[in-house]
């Protein structure tokens, strides 16, 4: 099988290519970063997904069975949808290269669960509410996808909180809980108790290689969440992390001094600092119980997930510790 994925060289990518990799699959990454991994190396073509007739040229050359669209800019700093035009622009050239691929069979599109607010109710997966621009230019490229007149056969995934090896850039923040935790730093805040939903990278990695290969037609023009089938306590989880870096159990931090914590958070966010360790925005979404995104649909077609919780802790930990 011939795959094109674009934003290869991210994290989620990264692990997809490594997946692709024991597939024995023909892979080509296309990207406007470097792959983190220099043994994907092999697989790179730097390529902008905004610059339509450089995308063009280089997914009809390759001639790929299957497109995973991955690219975007995914952080939270951006101030208007302009600073996030690889989310909305860039979905329409790739639906529109889609079109002239005359061996395409299906095309997987990654969005976000921020297309609606953390701890939202989603019932209906075609409504739209977010509460971030990163979100607002998600669902933007959602809708576009939904009314497109270039490539029917196109499957949209909502990855959750993600998590995993490869994990270390500044923006994703379950990368920072890992390192946080190995040093002994991090201490939990009493007031979050509530379940969430996580998903271990490769867990993710399978079910996007089985919407995107192992399923019937049925999944097309579907919507998918990415996410573990355990529900995950933090604390727990923390403490899971804490034993396998060879500590105890996490510290937990009275309550009174959570909320003052996220407010010199937002303090330092006035005064220029992008990614304080804590804030206001962070605390509310470790509050938010994450468990009413769907996920019938996903385990109807991907029941059982390669790796629990566990395994995907020690796989983690292992990699930190390599490449620390």
């Amino acid at each position: 099988m011939r795959i094109l994925v674009t934003g290869g060289s991210g994290f989620i990518g990264t692990n997809f290519i490594s997946l692709l990799e024991k597939k024995s699959c023909i892979i080509l990454n296309i990207d406007i970063n470097e792959p983190k991994n220099t043994g994907h190396s092999q697989y790179f073509v730097r390529v902008d997904i905004n610059d339509y007739e450089s995308l063009f040229r280089t997914m009809f050359n390759f001639k790929p069975d299957y497109v995973v669209h991955l690219a975007a800019r995914t952080d939270l700093n951006g101030v208007d949808l302009e600073d996030y035009i690889s989310n909305t622009s860039g979905v329409e050239n790739i639906l529109k290269c889609c079109k002239e691929l005359p061996n395409l069979k299906r095309l997987i599109l990654a969005s976000t669960k921020l297309i609606v607010p953390t701890d939202a109710q989603v019932s209906d997966l075609t409504s739209y509410d977010p509460d971030t621009i990163y979100g607002e230019s998600k669902a933007l490229g959602e809708k576009f996808v939904e009314s497109n007149d270039y490539f029917e056969n196109w499957i949209i995934v909502r990855p959750t909180s993600i998590w995993g090896p490869w994990s270390l850039a500044e923006h994703i923040p379950y990368g920072k809980f890992f390192q946080i935790i190995k040093k002994g730093l991090y201490i939990h805040p009493a007031v979050v108790e509530q379940p969430r939903y996580f998903g271990y990278v490769e867990n993710s990695c399978f079910q996007i290689y089985a919407l995107m290969v192992d399923s019937s037609d049925d999944v097309l023009k579907g919507k998918y969440y990415l996410a573990d089938y355990a529900i995950y306590d933090i604390k727990n989880w923390a403490d899971l992390i804490s034993a396998k870096f060879g500590r105890g159990p996490v510290r937990v931090l009275p309550k009174i001094f959570v909320y003052v914590a996220a407010f010199a958070g937002d303090l330092l966010k006035l005064l220029g600092y992008k990614s304080p360790p804590f804030s206001s925005f962070r605390l509310k979404n470790m509050m938010s119980d994450t468990t009413k995104v769907p996920l019938k649909a996903i385990k109807e077609f991907v029941p059982t997930l390669p790796f629990s919780i566990s395994d995907g802790v020690e796989r983690t930990v292992t990699w930190i510790n390599e490449n620390d």
